[in-house]
């Protein structure tokens, strides 16, 4: 099975350059997806600002702000499981691959819907192996959909504040001891990696 994945992420990269200049089969759903995540992404920068600038949560600005949040991920819901219904997993050959990345993105923050997010997991497993998807983002997907049903991580790609506030730490994750090992075989860099990221993005919220 290793052996697999690792075959499949070496074949992924080949292909990229190739899938980037095929013409799509869905241009008009593309369009959709990137118009909700452009839209999505500006309401998330305003949230990580707020942030930054450590404002109270119960403040009217970061109240409004979260106001819109929520009735944007409502709207986005009931067109990402429309199209998902209509054309199944959307990957490179029927949207491109920053569309195809663009509606794994949607679909990863639908965590009130775990149901959906396994329905387009399991579909996009038979993609991956037409090296029609990203093994990585499969990754992530896969742990988000653990951890809503309340089970471990595989790869650790959901990452938490830890208890004295001073750092990002992993999610709870199966094996911890060979986490890196799991990570490097589906094309991720190591865990402490992507703590420093986190810590360099977040770095006004984290305690001294």
């Amino acid at each position: 099975m290793k052996k697999q994945i690792l075959l499949l992420i070496v074949l992924f990269t080949a292909f990229q350059s190739y899938a980037q200049t095929e013409n799509i089969k869905l241009p008009q759903v593309a369009k959709q997806i990137d118009l909700m995540i452009e839209h999505d992404q500006s309401v998330a920068k305003r949230h990580i600002d707020l942030m930054n600038q450590n404002t109270k949560p119960d403040s009217l600005e970061m109240k409004n702000l979260m106001d819109e949040w929520k009735s944007t991920a409502d709207a986005d819901k009931i067109l990402l499981k429309t199209l998902f219904k209509e054309n199944g997993f959307l990957g490179y050959s029927e949207v491109g691959e920053e569309s195809s990345h663009n509606f794994l993105q949607m679909v990863q923050r639908m965590d009130v819907d775990s149901t959906f997010q396994q329905e387009v997991l399991a579909d996009m497993k038979k993609h991956i192996a037409k090296i029609n998807a990203n093994p990585i983002e499969f990754a992530y997907l896969t742990d988000r959909v653990n951890l809503n049903q309340g089970k471990p991580q595989i790869y650790g790609t959901q990452l938490k504040i830890n208890e004295k506030g001073t750092s990002y730490e992993p999610k709870k994750v199966i094996d911890p001891q060979n986490l890196n090992k799991r990570r490097a075989e589906i094309g991720l860099g190591t865990i402490e990696e992507a703590i420093s990221t986190m810590n360099g993005h977040f770095a006004n919220s984290l305690k001294k």
